[in-house]
């Protein structure tokens, strides 16, 4: 009986041991589980590559906004920062934005009013009484206003004339003898035309002592977010924009400093002569290669005009790219061209140029609707030999929107 009892005993003995070894392996399987599962989700975590912040706007927006808006700033004389109008329109359209041509104008609006300025001459009128009598001299006020537009694109720069421009303009009126230029007679000493004058000062009897110009005022940011009803939580969002926007590393355009060095001449030249600013900004560009060419930096020519006919100015000998139509191909000449003083002359007979030339009336360029009827109204009369002349123009007015500055 003893035996067996101990039998039963060593049985259940070893029943007890196998049981806790059991249950010792399935927890140490478990924890194996449980740190392999632990280290593959740190596994994971660390091959994950690093989230890069998505850029706030492409390339393509950026540009976009930056060229209307600085046309804008050209054509209207404001000084709008077009980041901050990317910036508030990321705000108000919760990025979606719209990156077509109306909108981004829209936007703009909203940070300029229209209004009226009126332009006070008194000071210059004074000045000039001034220089006469200690100079014992009969410098017409008007002819320095008129003389003054030259250099002043914007007659709301009046304002900012100071008295040594205009003492300087005063004793240029002047002859050593002490004779007394009027306007014509200043020009024709300086190498300029009538045409450089702004077409409101051209004829002395209209000048009066002020003058009423339709313009527009700039608005601040804080301006433009009061009326549209920013909320603290749109002012964050439109600071962080801000900042985004300003960290942005892309490429400068620097054609568009070039579109600022000629659009006022250009612009004149519409009213004067009837060619749309847009064709002539155009012309600049294609025959200036945006005013790289060594006949636009050293000669001041944008358009190429050789020295030929009754041009008595100063000349310059270059290479250029022509095309000859009998080997269908641009060839190399080198040849004498026009060399001017400044770029507007070079762009105020460009104009001469058309207008003198009988062809030019004839294909129709000075009855021309829009940019495109003159574009193919000057190929029509043999500007150019290239046989894509007018549509090369056209392109270049479609894809820089030079159209915007036509009125």
């Amino acid at each position: 009986m003893q035996n067996k009892r101990r039998r039963m005993q060593n049985k259940k003995g070893r029943s007890f041991m196998i049981a806790i070894m059991i249950i010792l392996f399935l927890a140490l399987f478990s924890l194996i589980g449980v740190l392999l599962h632990y280290l593959n989700i740190l596994g994971n975590r660390d091959s994950k590559p690093p989230e890069i912040e998505k850029l706030i706007v492409s390339s393509d927006v950026y540009n976009h906004y930056k060229r209307l808006i600085t046309y804008s700033n050209i054509k209207y004389n404001t000084d709008i920062d077009f980041m901050e109008v990317l910036a508030f329109d990321l705000v108000k359209k919760e990025n979606n934005l719209n990156n077509d041509l109306d909108s981004i104008l829209k936007s703009y609006d909203l940070f300029t009013e229209d209004e009226q300025i009126t332009i006070d001459f008194q000071d210059v009128i004074n000045e000039v009484a001034d220089f006469n009598s200690k100079n014992d001299s009969a410098v017409d006020w008007k002819d320095v206003v008129s003389a003054l537009t030259i250099s002043i694109r914007h007659l709301s720069d009046f304002s900012n004339v100071d008295q040594a421009e205009v003492d300087a303009l005063c004793s240029n009126l002047i002859y050593e003898d002490g004779t007394t230029l009027n306007l014509e007679q200043y020009l024709q000493i300086s190498n300029k035309t009538i045409n450089y004058v702004d077409i409101n000062f051209r004829d002395k009897e209209q000048i009066s002592e002020s003058i009423v110009l339709n313009a527009k005022k700039t608005k601040t940011l804080d301006e433009v977010k009061s009326e549209q009803s920013f909320t603290d939580e749109d002012d964050e969002l439109l600071k962080t924009n801000l900042e985004k926007i300003r960290a942005l590393n892309y490429t400068s355009n620097g054609n568009l400093d070039f579109i600022a060095q000629i659009y006022h001449s250009a612009k004149s030249n519409e009213k004067d002569f009837k060619i749309f600013t847009s064709l002539t900004l155009a012309q600049a560009i294609l025959e200036s290669d945006w005013g790289s060419s060594k006949l636009y930096t050293e000669g001041k020519n944008i358009f190429g005009i050789k020295a030929y006919g009754d041009w008595n100015g100063e000349t310059i000998m270059m290479k250029t790219q022509e095309y000859d139509p009998d080997q269908n191909m641009n060839i190399t000449i080198e040849d004498y061209f026009r060399k001017y003083d400044d770029y507007d002359g070079s762009i105020i007979d460009h104009s001469l140029f058309l207008v003198s030339n009988i062809r030019y009336t004839e294909s129709g360029v000075f009855e021309a609707k829009n940019y495109k009827e003159q574009a193919k109204a000057v190929k029509k009369a043999g500007y150019a030999t290239a046989p894509n002349y007018d549509t090369t123009l056209i392109d270049l007015i479609e894809q820089n929107e030079l159209f915007l500055f036509d009125d």
